[in-house]
Parts: structure tokens; C-alpha cells; sequence
């Protein structure tokens, strides 16, 4: 049974679970931020613009969220119909701001990919064709929740709007759920592609280790939109409108998690570059630094057995041996003292 109670217990817990993680995705967002535009002023490329608009959806998000949880703690339900239309409203527009946030980071992290490691023309146009038709779809998705009903307010309001009309909820709910599968299919191949192509160059082991699982955090995305999709089977059917709020919370609540760390996933490899920046450490020879340079690597090209490493030697750390003295003739080791 869904009360008073329940809905501000589990929008404190909400608050709780999310703000953390979009914390550290800012903190990530600017350390990333600050290194690319004191190192590689000139360097600058599409997904630095995207990766930079994507934090600011993600801002608004957490925002609206949170919004919707105050709202959600101040339900009555002896006075619904004054209380429950805010709340719903806010829950909807932050499940449906979503559709925006969590798609456009994914572009990024595809033109990441497609500039780092020079993928073969198939898999190029692939990427690129994937990161358009989730943005597509999700700016549709966005417009089809709030065009679902006439008048639009119903959706939230039904004590104001008793006589609304509204598509089946089936409708989008099916459609919800198809680009939360894309999306999560997407987390899973831009963290496990990286992987395969680190693991296969010519480098020591513990680099390969710490490369992969830095840019292999997409994983965690994808356990979070499968656990939001499944969330969002339960507003099958006809749930009560406490029902609908209360499962809205959890959807949004995962959404938050997933958007956070799809952005912490993308920025994290310049963690290193970060402290390269600010003087922190003079050296710091990760695999990871050559990839948050934007050094771009072909992930079919094969190297000679003979080479110390795949990266290339622009982005390796050499330490070079202090030139020696020049040999000395018999002449003058006699006359210092050294010849017998």
C-alpha cells in the first residue's frame, strides 16, 4: 500500500542516491574541461561541445528532479486534487527531460571513439548511425509524451480535467522501453569496443587492465538502464495515480544514475591530463593519458614485433639518460693524473 509516508520515504532516498553521482559527473565534467582547454587549446573538437551541452541537460535534469521529489513530499492525500497535479506534473517532465540528457552524451562518446581509434569505414558509419537514431527517437519521445493527451494537462491533472482523452499508456510505454533497449545496447558496445582494441595492443599488462576498466564504466550505464527498463514495466496496466508516482520517482531516480554516469564514464580518462595541467605530477605514463590526448589509434593496425608499444611515440614518456663525457685522449689522462 502506497501512502504519505512511503512517497517522502522514498523521495528522500532518491535525493540521497542521485545528487552523489551528479556531484562527481560535474567535478569529472570540469577537471576534463580544464585540461582540454589549458593542454590542447587548439585541439578542441565536436564532442567537447557536445560533452559540454550534455552537462548542462544534465543540470536541468538534476534540478527538475528534484523539483519533482519536493513536490512528491508535499502530496496530501486528504486534499489530492491541490496537491497530486504538481507533483505529477514534475515527475512526467523529468522522466521525459531524460529522452534528451541521456541521448546526447552517447554522441559524444561515439565521435570519442570514432576519433580515437580510427574504427574501419563499416563500423564508423555504424557508430554514427546508432548515435543519430537514438537522438532522433529521443527528441520524438520527448514530444509524444506531452501529445498523448488532449488538452495536454490532463495527463497530470485529471481532478481539473476529468473529460481527457488519451492514447493508451501502452503506447508509450513500449516506446520508453525501445529506446531505453538502444540505449543500454549502446553503454554496453562503447565500453566493451575499447576494451577489445586496448587489449590487443602491444603494451604491459597493468596498463591494459586500468585503460579498459576507465573507459569500461559504460557497463555500469547499461546495468542501470536495464534496471530503469524493468522499472518502467510496472506503469503497465492501471496503476493508481500514488502508483504512478511512486514508480516515476524510481524511474527517475535510475535515470539520474545512468545520465551521471554516462557523462563520468566519457570524462574520466582525463582524469590523468587533469594533474598533468595543474603540475601535480611531472610524468604520469598511463595508457589513459595517451587516450584522453585525443590520440587517434587504428585498432587494425599491426605493429612489428619489434615495437616497445601500439601507442605512438609522441605520447610515450622516454626518460633520457644525461649525455655522457666525451672520451678523453691518453694525452690528458696522463697529465690529470690518471695514466701510468
Amino acid at each position: 500500500m502506497i501512502d504519505q509516508e512511503v512517497l517522502t520515504k522514498l523521495s528522500h532516498e532518491a535525493s540521497a542516491a542521485s545528487w552523489p553521482f551528479t556531484a562527481l559527473s560535474t567535478i569529472f565534467f570540469f577537471m576534463r574541461t580544464f585540461s582540454r582547454f589549458r593542454m590542447h587549446r587548439n585541439d578542441v573538437g565536436l564532442e567537447d561541445a557536445v560533452f559540454s551541452i550534455s552537462w548542462m541537460l544534465n543540470i536541468v535534469r538534476a534540478g527538475v528532479f528534484q523539483k519533482a521529489l519536493y513536490a512528491t513530499e508535499n502530496v496530501d492525500m486528504t486534499n489530492p486534487a491541490a496537491t497530486i497535479p504538481a507533483a505529477a506534473f514534475w515527475v512526467i517532465f523529468t522522466d521525459t527531460w531524460v529522452f534528451l540528457s541521456i541521448a546526447l552524451p552517447k554522441f559524444g562518446v561515439g565521435i570519442l571513439i570514432i576519433r580515437i581509434f580510427i574504427p574501419r569505414r563499416w563500423l564508423h558509419v555504424s557508430i554514427l548511425c546508432l548515435c543519430w537514431c537514438l537522438n532522433i527517437l529521443a527528441v520524438v519521445g520527448f514530444i509524444l509524451i506531452f501529445v498523448q493527451c488532449n488538452p495536454v494537462a490532463g495527463q497530470w491533472d485529471p481532478f481539473k480535467h476529468p473529460e481527457t482523452r488519451c492514447w493508451n499508456r501502452s503506447v508509450g510505454l513500449i516506446y520508453a522501453c525501445s529506446v531505453s533497449g538502444i540505449s543500454a545496447f549502446m553503454d554496453f558496445a562503447f565500453a566493451v569496443y575499447p576494451g577489445i582494441v586496448v587489449w590487443g595492443l602491444q603494451m604491459p599488462t597493468w596498463k591494459k587492465i586500468s585503460t579498459t576498466a576507465l573507459m569500461g564504466l559504460g557497463l555500469c550505464s547499461c546495468a542501470f538502464a536495464i534496471v530503469k527498463l524493468s522499472s518502467n514495466t510496472y506503469l503497465f496496466g492501471y496503476p493508481s495515480i500514488y502508483e504512478l508516482l511512486y514508480h516515476g520517482i524510481r524511474i527517475g531516480m535510475w535515470n539520474s544514475i545512468e545520465n551521471d554516469f554516462v557523462l563520468s564514464a566519457a570524462c574520466l580518462p582525463s582524469v590523468p591530463q587533469f594533474f598533468r595541467a595543474c603540475g601535480l605530477f611531472g610524468k604520469l605514463g598511463s595508457a589513459t593519458t595517451s587516450f584522453s590526448r585525443g590520440t587517434q589509434l587504428s585498432s587494425f593496425t599491426k605493429l612489428k614485433p619489434s615495437s616497445r608499444s601500439d601507442i605512438p611515440d609522441d605520447n610515450i614518456d622516454i626518460e633520457v639518460a644525461p649525455a655522457t663525457e666525451p672520451s678523453r685522449t691518453y694525452e690528458d689522462r696522463r697529465r690529470a693524473g690518471f695514466a701510468k
